[in-house]
């Protein structure tokens, strides 16, 4: 019987590693890890901007459809409306409004 068969507590030698390659691997995976959290967080941004977005277009339809054609306002809440959207296209990068 072999020492490793009489003493369980003994196991036989492990087989080398190549340090450098398992601490490259590990370096890989850990960028990989990061660039995938860093791709997840850009997709909750664009998510969310996207809803508030569509919230901002919404309620600018709404109050453009609210108004009558005689309101004075009329042109105000417009032009407001559109201010608003801009804001979107400089501060976040939103598709530019058609003239």
């Amino acid at each position: 019987m072999s020492a490793s068969e009489q003493d369980p507590s003994v196991a036989p030698a492990a087989p080398a590693i190549d340090h450098t390659a398992l601490l490259g691997l590990i370096n890989e995976s850990a960028r990989v890890f990061e660039q995938q959290l860093v791709m997840q967080n850009q997709i909750a941004f664009q998510q969310a901007v996207n809803q508030l977005r569509l919230a901002v277009v919404a309620k600018c339809a709404q109050v453009i459809l609210s108004l009558e054609p005689r309101d004075e306002s009329a042109a105000e809440l417009i032009n407001q409306c559109r201010a608003l959207l801009e804001l979107f296209e400089s501060r976040l990068g939103a598709p530019k409004l058609a003239e």
